[in-house]
């Protein structure tokens, strides 16, 4: 077994066509890292809060668990002047399996390619699919506590700048929550595309 720190420290570390195989990466998250055309190969990404990683063109496959990719930066990160945002664009989730994975502060949905094998929905206007989800499902009309409590959290992450939603069985709520009404009512009502 091999451990190290990934982006320690406070200047930005660039990994570009690095190979990961077969590895867990555990720690509760990575620090200043911008990953270009990077594989991670049958890895294991678990409990990965990605505040401070970029990744461009990268490919995944394997398992990433109840992690969060955040493009957005905290005021006091943007201070210190490493980098003003996450880049996360053109990355091949094809053959990763998530479970409660979920994406933050603007990450582009539409320059990535998810699972294929975990069928969703994808809204690329996340301010109107919640307008309208929460009109069906949270105010006054709930169909179970669980899924107002599903559209509340997603309301939170487009308040936190993600406009692109990207729900799914797996998807953060969705891995406790039956989430197939709201993907069948997004749907139904041209709010969101299936993915894959």
């Amino acid at each position: 077994m091999c451990i190290f720190s990934l982006g320690a420290g406070q200047q930005l570390t660039t990994l570009t066509d690095c190979f990961f195989d077969r590895c867990v990466l555990k720690g509760g998250g990575m620090g200043w890292l911008h990953f270009e055309r990077c594989e991670f190969r049958k890895c294991t990404l678990p409990n990965m809060i990605l505040l401070g990683s970029s990744f461009v063109g990268c490919k995944f496959s394997g398992k990433i668990v109840n992690s969060m990719f955040c493009a957005s930066l905290s005021e006091a990160d943007i201070r210190d002047g490493v980098k003003t945002k996450n880049v996360i664009v053109d990355n091949d989730f094809t053959e990763c399996a998530f479970n409660a994975v979920g994406f933050r502060g603007g990450v582009d949905l539409e320059r990535q390619k998810l699972p294929v094998d975990q069928p969703g929905v994808l809204c690329v206007d996340g301010q109107t699919a919640i307008k309208a989800l929460y009109e069906r499902f949270a105010r006054g009309k709930p169909d179970t506590d669980e899924l107002a409590s599903c559209v509340h959290g997603l309301k939170e992450e487009v308040e936190d700048g993600q406009t692109h939603l990207y729900i799914s069985p797996t998807s953060p709520f969705g891995h406790k929550t039956n989430v197939e009404p709201i993907i069948s009512f997004l749907r139904e009502n041209g709010l969101g595309r299936e993915v894959p």
